[in-house]
């Protein structure tokens, strides 16, 4: 993995929570549209913090 997908991949947790400076959204979104390695690993990212975010607020689950 080169440098930039490196740099990619730390961003990502704050990206995807809207936490990243203009700048380096830019960065983000740039190296996105270039990498399709990292691009792919964003839309994964992207589904399985979805999917969690539907799953768990469904409430506690049940005893066992």
């Amino acid at each position: 993995m080169n440098p930039a997908c490196q740099n990619f991949r730390r961003a990502l947790a704050p990206a995807l929570d809207h936490e990243l400076p203009p700048a380096q959204q830019l960065e983000f979104d740039a190296h996105r549209a270039i990498c399709g390695e990292c691009a792919d690993f964003l839309r994964i990212e992207t589904a399985f913090n979805q999917f969690l975010k539907e799953n768990l607020a469904a409430g506690p689950l049940p005893d066992m």
